[in-house]
């Protein structure tokens, strides 16, 4: 037995929740049903995730997630200061395991819509963190499964279109939500794009920031109006770059791309794709810039 094997048998042993409780997470018309959570994770997932959690949308769960106690040799440990936050996966064949800090996760065997997670909780990062994450890691595979990709973005719907502002933390995301009046976010911190029969769309997701979801947001599928790779600047302005770097700036902002070897090439087509047949530009702005009628002329 390889060693990936061996630590992914160990994670499969793991049998103790971590508590009685569970709740579905909606998300359009996808659902991530999560078990095994204390009544404390519970209420603060509810609370973090809002009106998101148990809509009333698909009558059944797209994927399902299973909290348990875990094995601290498993995760990849305390994080160092400074540190960012780092998500790994080894693979072997169909054999695959996840891991980041204080968690370790997998399919189970011969179900790949059902997942579980081996939590060692710490006082190093707060137990709900640690669930949305991996939340996270579960919706960017939907994503790619969909036709599509999930980004480090912000969403912002104006005149029933999406303008997604991507790219990596202190980028200025959650800035360019707050110079768009008239809008209505869609989430800062996380987005989430598929290719449909109508077009690419995206959707409101309740990953903010300020863990806790946008305030009253839209529901189901929005076409996607262009997705702005963002450039702090001295000045505004807005360029379309070749395919090529395209390509390359826009898989730069996707998320996990590392973390999931079974369908990076997927995700990569799906980018490729996306930069063929929709807008993806540029965005130098200031944090006094109104660069709306800029980006609005490109669409």
């Amino acid at each position: 037995m390889g060693n990936l094997e061996s630590k992914r048998d160990r994670l499969l042993e793991l049998e103790t929740e971590r508590g009685p409780e569970s709740l579905t997470l909606r998300v359009a018309d996808w659902g991530v049903e999560i078990g095994g959570l204390d009544a404390e994770l519970a209420e603060v997932l509810e609370a973090r995730w809002g009106d998101f959690v148990g809509r009333a949308v698909s009558p059944s769960p797209t994927v399902r997630l299973r909290v348990l106690k875990g094995d601290a040799g498993l995760s990849l440990g305390r994080d160092r200061p400074g540190e960012i936050y780092r998500l790994e996966a080894e693979r072997e064949g169909g054999c695959m395991l996840v891991r980041s800090h204080h968690v370790a996760i997998c399919a189970e065997p011969d179900d790949p819509g059902a997942w579980r997670a081996g939590l060692t909780i710490t006082d190093a990062e707060p137990p709900a963190r640690i669930v949305e994450n991996v939340v996270r890691y579960l919706m960017a595979r939907l994503c790619v499964a969909g036709g599509g990709f999930a980004l480090h973005g912000a969403g912002v719907l104006r005149d029933g279109r999406a303008h997604l502002f991507a790219g990596p933390s202190r980028s200025g995301k959650t800035t360019a939500v707050g110079l768009s009046p008239g809008g209505t976010s869609l989430g800062d911190d996380f987005s989430i794009v598929i290719d449909t029969a109508e077009g690419w769309r995206t959707t409101a997701v309740p990953f903010d920031n300020l863990e806790r979801p946008p305030e009253s947001p839209p529901t189901g599928w929005i076409p996607v109006a262009a997705i702005w790779r963002l450039e702090r600047s001295a000045e505004t302005d807005v360029r379309i770059p070749a395919a090529v770097q395209a390509t390359a700036s826009l898989m730069a902002s996707a998320t996990f791309p590392w973390a999931m070897p079974d369908l990076t090439d997927a995700m990569l087509e799906h980018v490729r794709s996306f930069v063929s047949t929709s807008v993806f530009g540029i965005l130098s702005f200031t944090k006094e810039s109104d660069f709306w009628p800029l980006i609005e002329s490109r669409v």
